[in-house]
């Protein structure tokens, strides 16, 4: 079974132009007639929605929905993603609707109001291919905006498995674990397939098998004038490129890929950690701590070439305003190999430890994890994030030559020192060996050492 929610939208400008790019208002004379709606609707068997945001239940401005005991609901869940994803019309940070629709229990709600005006006025819930067809055919032909996710429907696994674009990837795990196989995938297991893929995928064990889409044998699409392809290395070939790392809703609406599987690895972590002290942090500046994570930086190359990937996290302990001393500052790194080899992760991280214990002002822990498999690891250290705040991520690609200089990457790290950076080091060969004109994906992220985001 396909299920597919499809957002319909009206502009959200107006614009002085007569030119067939301009999208219809709603209550505008180009605005379809109740009557064309109706006839949506039956063409998709009742499945065409008017939903309303979830949170339209705190604005006391409208009695009808206005329910003070389901506002405490929504503003309970409001930071879990899955709760997001289920609903047909909200996102998973509220700034990209411009925070028009908020609970109230969130601080960042500065009033009680519900505008409805940045949410779809209609999503078709489809249930098959044709549905969806349907849907892109008719915003096509009358202009309106149409945005497309949340597509599910039975996998199937013939060596490869077949997956729909909206399930999860913890769904996904789970599916490919009944044949003891796994799936490059994202690390967070509510991150959904169709935007893994089409921005790229970099994964927890890409370093041995690559991004997502380096694994992708196959997808199926509906493109703009409302025909199901299916493209891979022969059929439509052109298609099968832009939309692995393109960019989502650009080429057509993703329906499923067929993705490579691979045994699932066994693994051995480790949990590296170190802060500055409050000494170091009010009387040096925190001079000690950027050194060693600078030198940090320049060994990632060393450590991927023997193997090594992992997440990790430069943070302030504390708030600190400009005209104060530094804040305490903390270096928290998830790194592990895909074997069964405490003894290389000891060895490799060696030099690391020497410098970290001769240097004043710092305190540090390593501790090893006893090896297990990728599936257990998966599930112990990578769990949703979450949302429902304001979020503007900015992600820096880093290659060897931006981690080859000490004295330049301190000065870097400095920049952020009251913010929180993530480095997400799972690059390695297995993403380098493969040619970048493989995919759309930006060839800058076939050279990268370390995504950087803030």
């Amino acid at each position: 079974m396909l299920r597919l929610a499809i957002w319909l939208l009206a502009a959200q400008f107006v614009t002085l132009s007569n030119s067939k790019e301009c999208k219809p208002l709603i209550n505008s004379s180009q605005w379809p007639s109740p009557k064309i709606w109706k006839s949506l609707n039956d063409s998709l068997s009742g499945n065409l929605l008017a939903p309303s945001p979830p949170a339209v239940v705190c604005d006391p401005l409208k009695p009808k929905s206005f329910d003070r005991a389901l506002c405490a609901q929504v503003g309970a869940s409001w930071s879990n993603s899955r709760f997001h994803t289920n609903d047909p019309v909200s996102v998973t940070y509220p700034n990209w609707q411009s925070e028009a629709c908020l609970p109230t229990t969130l601080l960042l709600n500065t009033t009680a109001t519900c505008n409805l005006y940045p949410f779809p006025k209609y999503v078709v819930y489809a249930s098959s291919v044709v549905h969806v067809a349907v849907a892109v055919k008719f915003a096509s032909r009358t202009g309106i905006d149409g945005t497309f996710f949340h597509v599910h429907l039975d996998s199937t696994y013939l060596g490869a498995l077949t997956v729909a674009s909206g399930h999860r990837m913890g769904e996904i795990y789970a599916e490919a674990s009944r044949y003891n196989a796994t799936i490059v995938g994202a690390a967070d297991p509510n991150v959904g397939l169709g935007g893994f893929l089409t921005g790229g995928g970099h994964s927890p064990i890409g370093s041995n098998y690559g991004l997502g889409v380096d694994n992708v044998l196959e997808i199926t699409v509906v493109t703009p004038d409302g025909v199901l392809k299916r493209a891979n290395a022969c059929q439509h070939p052109d298609i099968f490129w832009a939309v692995r790392g393109g960019g989502a809703f650009t080429f057509g609406v993703l329906i499923s890929a067929t993705l490579k599987t691979h045994p699932i690895p066994p693994i051995t972590g480790a949990l590296l950690s170190f802060n500055s002290t409050s000494s170091e942090a009010s009387g040096n500046n925190n001079t000690n701590f950027y050194s060693v994570t600078a030198y940090l930086h320049t060994q990632l190359p060393y450590l991927s070439a023997a193997g090594l990937t992992g997440y990790y996290s430069i943070i302030p302990l504390s708030a600190s305003p400009i005209s104060a001393p530094a804040s305490t500052m903390n270096f928290a790194f998830l790194i592990y190999t895909l074997s069964p080899n405490t003894t290389k992760i000891m060895h490799t991280l060696a030099p690391i430890m020497a410098r970290l214990n001769k240097t004043s002002g710092l305190t540090s822990v390593l501790s090893i994890e006893p090896p297990t498999d990728f599936l257990y690891f998966q599930f112990v250290h990578f769990r949703a994030a979450p949302v429902g705040e304001n979020y503007l991520p900015g992600t820096r690609l880093w290659d060897t030559k931006a981690v080859a200089d000490p004295t330049s990457l301190e000065n870097a790290l400095r920049q952020f020192q009251n913010h929180h950076l993530q480095g997400t080091f799972v690059s390695g060969a297995g993403v380098q060996s493969v040619p970048p004109d493989e995919s759309a994906v930006n060839p800058a992220r076939k050279r990268t050492v370390v995504d950087m985001s803030s």
